[in-house]
């Protein structure tokens, strides 16, 4: 995307909704929430440019937005 907004371009492409993007320190990687239906969910991991997409871990109901520890 430019720093304008126009040329945006969708990342992910899950069966639900992905939301609760968390960026990593050195803009490398995202992390965000993938919405699998029925109430479960699960925390995603990819690379800044959508590749490489894996599912790190389940989040409980009560957790929104992910995010990353000062190391990493």
């Amino acid at each position: 995307m430019n720093a304008d907004g126009s040329h945006s371009q969708e990342l992910t492409f899950g069966p639900g909704d992905d939301f609760g993007t968390a960026w990593s320190r050195d803009g490398q990687q995202i992390a965000f929430v993938r919405n699998l239906g029925n109430g479960d969910r699960d925390v995603y991991v990819m690379d800044a440019d959508g590749s490489h997409q894996h599912r790190v871990m389940p989040i409980p109901l009560t957790q929104y937005v992910p995010a990353w520890q000062p190391a990493g």
